[in-house]
């Protein structure tokens, strides 16, 4: 078989130069694919954002209502959701475990013999619940070590006969660990949505960073230093090429910062972004160039 330029083609010379062909329309698709995510960056952005917003907001509804569904304020909220996040060894650890036994004790227990209609199953159950015992002693007894006097725990068994914990006062509102579990994933779910919003910021900021540096390099580029020995013709088609580029560019940036302005009118990024975009002369380089193409 022969090519083109009738020379005689192999099958591994077809085989290498299909494999040149795919390696080239790869690259091709890889160059306009991320070429695409570049010029669409500013919009996939504001995309992330606005979504954010509007599950932050829903978030926020669902907490206000589990709020008022309990009775409470924001700081016992707040402090319900510390007690539930507390690293081991801890004191709000130690609380949080305390409770988790006792109410799975009472679980087993009340389901003993309600649920299970075998001796062989409920003797199996007891052995569990002994063992569970003896982790709820152990506990109590970690906990009166870093407890207050006045708020120690006389025994293990006193907390089956109550649902009033020793850590916890009369006065403020009662509730069990499935209730804080609740309120600790409702509190870290709004901290998250809130870190990812100011994150989506810095990324927004440091995007049009990016497209101010762009523009400063363009004009280093077309600097009278850089052309040195170059012809009259190679000068002007580059000064010419920048030209089209800072255009292209500047009209970017414009669509980028209106764009970011309608979502972020609430934050103070854009004025700081603005203060920065004084100290680049873009229309001065333009000018500089445009003038120099007429010489």
């Amino acid at each position: 078989m022969r090519d083109q330029m009738g020379r005689c083609v192999s099958g591994w010379g077809r085989f290498y130069s299909w494999r040149r062909g795919q390696t080239d329309m790869l690259t091709l698709l890889a160059l306009g694919w991320t070429k695409r995510k570049v010029e669409q960056l500013g919009c996939s952005l504001s995309q992330r954002y606005l979504k954010i917003i509007r599950i932050l907001g829903e978030q926020l509804e669902s907490l206000n209502a589990t709020k008022n569904e309990l009775g409470v304020d924001d700081d016992t909220l707040q402090q319900w959701a510390e007690e539930t996040d507390q690293t081991d060894g801890s004191l709000g650890a130690l609380q949080a475990r305390i409770e988790e036994l006792v109410v799975i004790i009472r679980v087993r227990t009340q389901s003993l013999y309600r649920q299970n209609d075998s001796n062989k199953r409920r003797h199996r159950i007891r052995k569990v619940i002994l063992d569970e015992k003896k982790r709820l002693a152990a506990a109590v007894d970690d906990y009166n070590k870093l407890a207050e006097p006045t708020k120690q725990i006389v025994s293990s068994d006193a907390l089956m006969q109550t649902d009033i914990w020793p850590w916890q006062s009369t006065s403020e509102p009662a509730a069990d660990l499935q209730t804080k579990r609740k309120v600790f994933e409702k509190v870290m779910a709004v901290r998250r949505l809130r870190e990812d919003e100011m994150i989506l910021c810095r990324e927004m900021r440091h995007h049009r960073t990016v497209l101010r540096m762009r523009s400063v390099v363009l004009g280093t580029i077309s600097s009278d230093s850089s052309l040195v020995g170059m012809s009259e013709d190679a000068q002007k088609g580059l000064r010419s090429l920048v030209l089209k580029k800072q255009s292209e560019l500047k009209a970017e940036m414009l669509k980028v910062k209106d764009m970011y302005k309608r979502i972020l009118s609430h934050q103070p990024l854009l004025e700081m972004d603005s203060e920065e975009e004084e100290d680049i002369p873009d229309d001065a380089t333009e000018s500089d160039l445009s003038t120099s193409d007429e010489d």
